[in-house]
């Protein structure tokens, strides 16, 4: 499985298959976001870059997260 850096324009991507596999020679790991975890980047240029446009998805994934679910 190939994921793609989340920045539209960019052309980084890496090969995931599980958590535990490690990156190959010449792949990028990709971070994900610290907020939400729900996107992920390969470098904190990119992070910035797409900021103004993740923030509201971000904001909103935040709260989903933090909110308790009641059983």
């Amino acid at each position: 499985m190939s994921v793609a850096c989340a920045r539209p324009g960019c052309t980084v991507s890496t090969r995931l298959l599980r958590v535990s596999d490690a990156v190959g020679a010449g792949e990028t790991p990709l971070m994900f976001c610290k907020q939400c975890r729900s996107v992920r980047h390969c470098s904190r240029e990119c992070q910035a870059s797409h900021w103004p446009k993740h923030k509201e998805q971000c904001n909103k994934m935040k709260a989903v997260r933090s909110t308790p679910l009641l059983l």
